[in-house]
């Protein structure tokens, strides 16, 4: 646990002192706070609700100059492949999760880099939100939630075969991946229609649909064989609580919006944003969908925060909007990290 509160303390220092300060050295530290996450994810044992099913995986996988080996079906062949050309460099577990987490996380800052944003904030976020729940445990959707970052731009630049070549790839590692296409679809679709619009008209729209079950009973329509799984095997239902707290910050990153009608970034960013918030809402009586829905999307929000203080000058605002920041993250973080299945335990 200790370990936790440490790492906590470095990032939101550092985090902190940089949303004040451009400095240099603060700039460059972004990188040096990824390998500290990637040391922390290599160097564990039994910490991650599904740390002990991927070390099973990982020890029955043969190295690939012996063929692939297809049981753990279950897995993407992406995933398969890549763990089986990992094996070639030795058997021990240390590579398989340094390998899983240095493709995160380094993929991940390579697509800040791209952006006008604060990198350690950025990363202050991911680790409060992301870092636990799915570099120690979905390793598959946060590869595809990093290459999403990545491929923002392309997005934006409507770069179409860019898209589907990181869309397919991303696939292969995990089914999330898909998104990556479904967002750059939906964003050419709604890209010329007014953000005020979906927001004021989209959002109690599709609390309707919600309602009236319109996206659960086209899914179930379009996939019957999966309606078991959301309905049997993962019944729990989204709560009012859930639904009305990831509308509160989208509400707040849509006043941002409004104080910066001109940052197109901010702009194109959010609406991504916003786009994956209103399917978690049509999909909330399917939560486990509706919840990898709302994460895989949700990672913008990292890039819009990080984005406005940068735009901020003022300090006592630059100041107000940390704080918020960090209300909102430190709550996921700390409710993370009292999970036992999250308790650090390292090799050593």
């Amino acid at each position: 646990m200790n370990i936790y509160y440490i790492t906590y303390l470095i990032y939101i220092l550092i985090a902190y002192v940089s949303v004040l300060s451009n400095r240099t050295f603060l700039r460059k530290a972004s990188f040096f706070l990824v390998l500290i996450l990637i040391a922390l994810a290599t160097f564990r044992f039994d910490t991650g609700t599904d740390f002990m099913t991927y070390l099973y995986f990982w020890e029955a996988v043969t190295p690939l100059y012996n063929g692939v080996d297809y049981g753990y079906e279950y897995y993407e062949i992406g995933f398969r492949y890549f763990s089986s050309f990992v094996k070639i460099f030795g058997q021990d577990s240390v590579i398989f999760f340094f390998s899983l987490s240095s493709f995160s996380l380094l993929v991940f800052y390579q697509g800040l880099k791209k952006y006008y944003i604060n990198k350690n904030l950025a990363i202050f976020m991911y680790l409060c939100v992301f870092y636990l729940a799915y570099v120690f445990n979905g390793v598959g959707q946060a590869l595809t939630m990093s290459m999403f970052i990545l491929s923002l731009n392309y997005i934006f630049e409507k770069k179409t075969i860019n898209i589907l070549m990181i869309s397919i790839l991303a696939t292969l590692i995990h089914k999330s991946g898909i998104f990556i296409l479904l967002a750059y679809i939906l964003y050419r679709f709604l890209n010329n229609i007014r953000i005020n619009y979906l927001f004021y008209i989209g959002v109690p729209l599709m609390f309707i649909v919600y309602k009236l079950n319109l996206l659960i009973t086209i899914f179930s329509i379009l996939f019957p064989d999966m309606v078991h799984v959301y309905t049997e095997v993962f019944s729990e239902k989204t709560s009012l609580f859930q639904l009305m707290t990831r509308f509160l910050i989208v509400t707040l990153l849509f006043y941002f919006y409004q104080k910066m009608p001109h940052n197109k970034f901010y702009k194109n960013v959010f609406l991504l944003y916003l786009i994956g918030f209103l399917l978690y809402i049509g999909f909330a009586d399917f939560n486990m969908l509706a919840t990898r829905i709302n994460m895989f999307f949700r990672i913008t929000e990292i890039i819009l925060f990080a984005n406005v203080v940068m735009y901020t000058k003022n300090i006592f605002s630059k100041n107000l909007i940390f704080l918020i920041i960090v209300i909102i993250y430190s709550y996921s973080y700390f409710i993370l990290i009292s999970n036992p299945d999250f308790f650090y335990k390292s090799i050593f």
